[in-house]
């Protein structure tokens, strides 16, 4: 049986100091999926505490609502209640379409940084973000 060789150590100090342009593609790749990573987990992130606050705010119009029929004393009454927490539904739901509107436009930018920051030619350009 062949004997084995042990494996030559190497301090950091033999390491060539130029690198190469695979070795500087590949750093930007890795630094790509990372931001890539980054924000799908901030996305998670705030996607759950959208939903989260959503359902608070429709369980406080749903109370709202109900609290209101039953103070309610008559059918003019209950038409004014209606309208009332109607409107209030309107503006809930056009708030939420505003900040999801905000969410998006959000992402969007996000994307095209990272796909400027994929497709730099240079390392050190300052747009790419934290190295």
């Amino acid at each position: 049986m062949p004997k084995l060789q042990p494996i030559p150590e190497t301090d950091e100090t033999s390491l060539p100091e130029e690198t190469t342009p695979l070795a500087d593609a590949t750093q930007r790749g890795l630094e790509l999926m990372l931001a890539a990573q980054q924000a799908m987990f901030e996305e998670i992130i705030h996607t759950r505490d959208d939903a989260i606050e959503h359902a608070l705010v429709q369980a406080r119009v749903s109370a709202e609502l109900i609290s209101k029929i039953a103070g309610a004393h008559s059918v003019r009454d209950m038409v004014n209640v209606w309208s009332e927490c109607s409107q209030h539904q309107i503006d809930v739901l056009t708030q939420d379409s505003e900040r999801a509107m905000g969410h998006v436009r959000n992402l969007v930018e996000c994307s095209f940084a990272l796909a400027r920051a994929a497709t730099r030619s240079d390392p050190g350009h300052p747009a790419a973000g934290p190295s």
